[in-house]
């Protein structure tokens, strides 16, 4: 029988490349061929997006590369890489929303670690073995016969002096892996997602391979193989076993450990600690979501109370008609919903309103372009009844009026929204919601309005 250990003292464990920033540090082919950036300033990464999630072993290659330079700018005359540099020295660099100002890349980067500002700001660690930092129902790593750089997103595991890696990965492939990831990870990311942070993964307790005799080494290895050329990793959300391969691998391991345990038994235990995982993720997600459109409303009803005295002070079209212009009235009361379309030609407009729900036609008629407009402004504005100019010159002065009066209005509703306590993340929720309870279309501080839309 053969103790657990923790992964750490067969493996060193580590996080995958953090760049700080990729749109400066991962370099599609394009860029490459732009700067003829040389092969010595380039290195092969994977990201999450280009691994193979059904498969143990991985063939993909990276749709692009790692710009890994750390000579000095003197050493680097003439080449593509400085004209890569060069370039995008003063380019925005990803900053995020709370941050005080638009900074370049040089600046940014200039503020981390390194010799250089372009420099690689972090080790870049090739591995045959990559393992998730976060788990859906899926627990296989990564594997790769030739070793290569993974992104954070995944741990490296790479086995220390005297270990064959393959022998890790056949651990890391069976079920006993998944179980003990699933007891020992936290629960706590979006839709219930399963951390295993660096410090966790170095810490979980798996077969000591050390202590295997040089057969069952060779043994554990090709059953690994078998596993990894003809098994598909398990998904424990829609299966309850896995294929024949890994189970006599799983088999095999579990006599070594404790032969008092079933293959079946451990199945159902990764299944059951799985789907509560699932399930309490569900229903918190649920109430949370709930919670928060509940806040959402208020906010909306709040912000929208701020702002209706300003929308009320004035009616559109009305209040904002030339004295004593000519006006015709329009009376689209009692429709459920509208659908406007609106066709430019010329100095003129063809606008038509129809009943969304029965099709027929309101309104079907070519006026002058801006008479037009304040026609569909006043849709847009909530309204159904209302008065519009019948002369170009008089729309034309009631229009200018309405875009010097509007921004007051959406201004004020976007500070309601950016003061909310919801934060960022909301905020378009909650101007959503606000602008429905004060009966305005999104489109309303558009200078044009043209096409075909709909109208609750």
């Amino acid at each position: 029988m053969i103790p657990p250990c923790p992964l750490s003292e067969l493996a060193r464990v580590g996080l995958g490349y953090k760049s700080l920033q990729n749109q400066f540090f991962y370099v599609d082919k394009k860029t490459l061929a732009t700067f003829k950036i040389e092969k010595q300033f380039i290195v092969p990464i994977l990201r999450m997006k280009d691994l193979n999630g059904t498969a143990f072993l991985q063939k993909a290659k990276g749709r692009r590369s790692l710009f890994f330079c750390d000579l000095d700018e003197a050493d680097l005359r003439g080449t593509g890489a400085l004209r890569y540099i060069r370039a995008m020295a003063d380019s925005p660099a990803a900053t995020k929303k709370q941050s005080r100002r638009p900074e370049t890349m040089k600046e940014v980067l200039s503020a981390q670690s390194g010799k250089f500002w372009y420099g690689p700001k972090a080790q870049a660690h090739k591995a045959h073995i990559w393992v998730r930092k976060a788990f859906d129902s899926v627990y296989a790593p990564f594997l790769f016969e030739k070793e290569m750089i993974v992104d954070q997103r995944c741990n490296f595991v790479r086995s220390r002096s005297g270990i064959n890696w393959q022998l890790i990965s056949a651990i890391l492939s069976s079920s006993l892996f998944a179980l003990a990831a699933e007891c020992q990870g936290a629960a706590s990311m979006g839709a219930g997602a399963l951390e295993i942070p660096t410090k966790i993964l170095r810490q979980i307790r798996v077969p000591d391979v050390r202590r295997l005799s040089k057969k069952d080494k060779r043994e554990l290895i090709k059953l690994g193989w078998t596993v990894w050329h003809n098994d598909s990793p398990v998904d424990w959300r829609t299966s309850e076993r896995p294929g024949k391969h890994l189970r006599k691998l799983d088999e095999w391991l579990l006599a070594r450990l404790n032969g008092s345990v079933e293959p079946d038994r451990l199945y159902r235990d990764i299944v059951e600690t799985s789907r509560a995982r699932f399930r309490l993720a569900q229903d918190k997600q649920s109430k949370e979501k709930k919670a928060v459109q509940h806040d959402i409303e208020g906010l909306a009803e709040s912000i929208a109370a701020s702002v209706r005295p300003l929308l009320e002070g004035r009616q559109f079209p009305e209040a904002f008609c030339p004295p004593h212009c000519s006006l015709a009235h329009h009376d689209f009361a009692g429709q459920p919903a509208l659908t406007v379309r609106m066709d430019p030609f010329m100095n003129k407009a063809f606008v038509v309103v129809r009943n969304a729900q029965t099709d027929s036609v309101l309104l079907e008629e070519t006026l002058p372009r801006d008479v037009a407009h304040v026609i569909v402004r006043s849709l847009l504005m909530g309204r159904r009844q209302f008065d519009v100019p019948t002369e170009p010159d008089a729309a034309e002065a009631t229009l200018r009026a309405y875009f010097a009066w509007i921004p007051s209005i959406l201004n004020s509703l976007e500070e309601g929204c950016r003061n909310s306590a919801l934060g960022t993340r909301f905020e378009e929720q909650v101007r959503e919601a606000a602008m429905k309870r004060l009966h305005l279309n999104p489109n309303i501080d558009k200078k044009e309005v043209f096409g075909e839309f709909d109208l609750a």
